[in-house]
């Protein structure tokens, strides 16, 4: 599946992405490049990325990384947003 919106997340010098199952491939017209040599960035895995953000406190942070989470656009994506909620009761 690819993945598509990392432009945008990234945009946000606040925010990291890791990659763990991915890869790049040539998929052809229509499809958003992201390299020079026209790869698009597909799944290869299970888990497939982690999105991180910092900010002045451990709430404003995970708000910033929920926010850069819906902008990755991938079909069948799934993330969680109960990670460290336990932080803020």
């Amino acid at each position: 599946m690819e993945i598509k919106g990392l432009d945008a997340v990234l945009s946000d010098t606040s925010v990291k992405v890791y990659h763990m199952g991915t890869t790049l491939k040539k998929l052809g017209e229509g499809h958003e490049s992201y390299d020079k040599a026209g790869h698009s960035l597909v799944t290869n895995g299970g888990r497939v990325l982690m999105v991180l953000a910092s900010a002045p406190d451990l709430k404003s942070a995970h708000d910033k990384a929920l926010e850069a989470v819906s902008k990755v656009d991938c079909d069948n994506l799934f993330h969680r947003t109960d990670i460290g909620h336990w932080a803020f009761e």
